[in-house]
This record gives C-alpha cells, sequence and structure tokens, in this order.
C-alpha cells in the first residue's frame, strides 16, 4: 500500500493453446511465408497486486487474425476493474495509459520504470 493506495504491476504475455479446431477459430495461429503454424495464440494482460502477489482475472484475446488485439486494449479494459484511486506500475511499453483522460482510468496514478 502506498498511502492506503493499492499497487498493481502490469504486464502482458502469450499462451501457445492446443491445436483444437475451436481453440483455432477464437485464437487464430501465426502465420509468415511459409504458411499457418499449428499452436492456436492468446495475448493476456494481468495485473497483480503488489502486498499480496494476487493476480486479477487476464484479459484475454487473439494475438493474430481478423480479431486481434493489442496489449493497450486489453489493459484498458483490466484498468477499469481496479479500484479507483490505485497505482499502476508498468514497463515503458504501456505509457499510454498516462496519456489517456477517461474517468475510470485517470482516477489511477501510473508509474514507468
Amino acid at each position: 500500500m502506498l498511502e492506503g493506495r493499492s499497487i498493481y504491476l502490469i504486464d502482458g504475455t502469450t499462451m501457445a493453446l492446443a491445436p483444437e479446431e475451436e481453440l483455432e477459430i477464437a485464437f487464430p495461429p501465426a502465420s509468415n511465408q511459409h504458411g499457418k503454424g499449428v499452436w492456436p495464440i492468446a495475448l493476456l494482460t494481468v495485473f497483480h497486486e503488489l502486498s499480496s502477489g494476487c493476480a486479477t482475472l487476464p484479459e484475454v484475446g487473439p494475438m493474430y487474425g481478423p480479431h486481434a488485439v493489442s496489449e493497450t486494449q486489453l489493459a484498458r479494459q483490466g484498468i477499469g476493474k481496479l479500484p479507483a484511486q490505485s497505482v499502476v506500475m508498468a514497463d515503458s511499453g504501456f505509457e499510454f495509459l498516462s496519456r489517456l483522460r477517461s474517468g475510470a482510468i485517470w482516477s489511477r496514478l501510473f508509474c514507468f520504470e
């Protein structure tokens, strides 16, 4: 806690999923000049409460395909679920958050490494 505020760390990652048809539809595999990959890929953004280490439920979306999302989109979704007046610590890839002016995001304090 920092002056009564909860501190959250944020980061994103990818996860290779089982090569099942349903997962390939929801989370298309990467592709390149040699064709489509085998593994469906999910993009996740997670917030961890610093004092307990407890993770929030991740924000999840497809990394590739027509409905691909970015860490930015997933972070925006997750920020709105944090308690007001929280402190969010992130790497510089998330610095865009400090420039947003929406009420759900503006009531948080941001620190970047």
